[in-house]
């Protein structure tokens, strides 16, 4: 395991921004109900993960998920660190809350944007809840070890399941360093497991942002222009704000705006719409010219290499290949799209 030291202040931040502030009353409890209501609050270290009393793990993840896998990928990494049992994994969507950075999601980099700060999520909550145990089994912690939601005594193996120790664990302070785990003792990362949101996709009960409805919703749709660049010339405004349902339709710079009571009424009126464009410098541009640009400054010398490994060259003159050299030459060209 290499060490990880995290920032003390920030993970105080992140718990006090995601767990919320507490209200104390002048209210006598006895000792055991006063037990049982710490027992029954999650445990929740910082602003990725919290932990149920029944054992739930519910993981918030920041990035969409649009069927490549975040939300399986992603609390992936906080579980390993955990040590959690995946059949207790949950995932939720962050809230728009800035403690999370941006949201965007793009350019397959969910991973390699969550790797560190998710693990170091997971590893900090595996520490605490390690220190809890080894108090609850009254043991000491170099003798325990987590594994699958559980602090086991390695010598006497009685275990404390994490939703026995919520309570305590969110007492402790936030360790000043914890350790990450080497690739060699991965137990869930690399692994094949069942996606997270797969479920409710096939059950139907998957929330998209077209099945939110809320008081008085309105719904906008815009017109664009056909060529990148293009503004809004005129357009029939009039006539369009007297069609049944539409409340406004107004221009802006990316194109012209409708605004109705239903997505219905929206898209007719965006059909209806008649619109002259300042067309702009790209009108003549399409995908042949976009390719053939691309391929002039791609023959542009001197070529850029943006991956070596080894030595080709030197390889290709050894006794052993020079006669490939030189009995044929080869030239591939590849596009996509993106």
């Amino acid at each position: 395991m290499k060490p990880f030291n995290p920032d003390r202040r920030k993970f105080l931040k992140l718990s006090a921004a995601t767990v919320g502030s507490s209200l104390v009353l002048g209210i006598s409890w006895t000792a055991d109900s006063a037990a049982a209501e710490e027992r029954s609050q999650p445990f929740q270290p910082n602003a990725w993960l919290r932990i149920e009393s029944t054992g739930i793990i519910t993981i918030f993840i920041a990035e969409a998920e649009m069927g490549q896998g975040t939300y399986t990928s992603l609390p992936m990494l906080v579980a390993e660190e955990l040590e959690a049992d995946w059949a207790s994994v949950r995932v939720k969507h962050a809230s728009l809350d800035p403690i999370y950075g941006f949201q965007g999601t793009g350019g397959s980099r969910s991973i390699q944007k969550a790797w560190k700060t998710l693990r170091e999520a997971g590893a900090i909550a595996r520490q605490m809840l390690k220190t809890a145990g080894a108090k609850h089994l009254n043991v000491p912690i170099e003798q325990c070890q987590v594994q699958t939601s559980k602090v086991i005594h390695q010598t006497t193996g009685r275990s404390v399941k994490y939703a026995e120790l919520v309570g305590s664990a969110a007492r402790l302070p936030i360790p000043k360093s914890v350790k990450l785990k080497t690739s060699n003792e991965f137990n869930i990362i690399g692994h094949s497991l069942p996606r997270l949101d797969l479920a409710a996709k096939l059950n139907g009960s998957a929330r998209y942002g077209i099945d939110v409805k809320l008081p008085e919703m309105l719904y906008a749709t815009i017109a664009q222009s056909p060529e990148f660049g293009g503004l809004v010339k005129n357009f029939n405004a009039s006539a369009i704000k007297q069609r049944s349902g539409i409340l406004d339709c107004f221009a802006i710079d990316e194109g012209v705006v409708v605004v109705a009571k239903s997505t219905w009424q929206a898209f007719q009126a965006r059909q209806a719409l008649e619109i002259e464009w300042h067309q702009g410098a790209n009108v003549q541009l399409d995908n042949d010219r976009i390719l053939q640009s691309l391929a002039d400054d791609a023959a542009l010398p001197p070529a850029e290499v943006i991956f070596e490994s080894g030595e080709p060259l030197a390889q290709l003159q050894t006794r052993r290949l020079r006669h490939l050299v030189t009995s044929f030459n080869l030239r591939l060209r590849w596009r996509q799209p993106f």
